[in-house]
């Protein structure tokens, strides 16, 4: 999807919110070149098809979502990040939505709770990651960490960065419905060249092979 990035007819608010969203899609571009450029070196991605890497990529973009406007930003460590995470209080009554929902629902002050399971779909796409472990808020195997640490660094940036329309968008004074369409339009230009319904059926496959190792063999 190509982002207009004028419109004549366009006022104060909707020219800022077009140059932010502008600005922000650079970077997950940027973002993305840096992540494709690992791929032919990373034994999980270097046979993958180009869709294939694409939905990895897309799954670290729906993960720096999910954090930024789950008001979690990482630090500079991957485990201790990962310790965080993993040692959020489980929300309850938090109801399951659609992928794209769950990333641009509003979040209160401070982490939102549910974060733990919200990310849980984005972390098992990594080789190695372990459900039960992760659950239990005890440590990585070195296999998930040496993976999951060369994207860190993206995913990091993600997180600051991929929500930076949508908050200005809550900020300006401009009716949602001038708004609205602008925003619709960098969600669709950033993951560009990926299908959400294979995204979400990746990431959902990846969680149920792991609950597919957990099950005890029959004899």
């Amino acid at each position: 999807m190509v982002f207009p990035v004028s419109d004549p007819f366009d006022n104060i608010d909707q020219q800022t919110l077009r140059s932010v969203c502008l600005a922000t899609l650079n970077r997950i571009d940027r973002c993305r070149k840096q992540f494709m450029e690992t791929c032919p070196n990373r034994k999980h991605l270097e046979s993958a098809s180009d869709e294939q890497r694409r939905l990895n990529f897309g799954a670290l973009l729906m993960g720096g979502l999910i954090l930024g406007r789950g008001r979690m930003l990482p630090g500079t460590n991957p485990e201790q990040f990962l310790s965080s995470l993993s040692g959020q209080e489980r929300n309850a009554n938090t109801k399951r939505l659609g992928l794209f929902s769950r990333a641009i629902t509003s979040a209160g002050k401070g982490p939102e709770p549910g974060l733990r399971e919200r990310m849980l779909p984005v972390l098992a796409t990594w080789p190695g990651f372990d459900k039960n472990a992760y659950l239990a808020g005890e440590p990585q195997g070195d296999e998930f960490i040496a993976e999951f640490s060369i994207d860190y660094s993206v995913i990091r940036e993600l997180a600051f960065e991929a929500n930076k329309p949508w908050r200005l968008g809550g900020e300006l004074e401009s009716h949602p419905d001038l708004l609205g369409p602008i925003l619709l339009s960098y969600q669709g230009s950033a993951f560009a060249g990926i299908d959400s319904n294979k995204l979400e059926a990746f990431m959902d496959e990846a969680v149920a092979s792991l609950d597919d190792h957990d099950l005890e063999p029959v004899f």
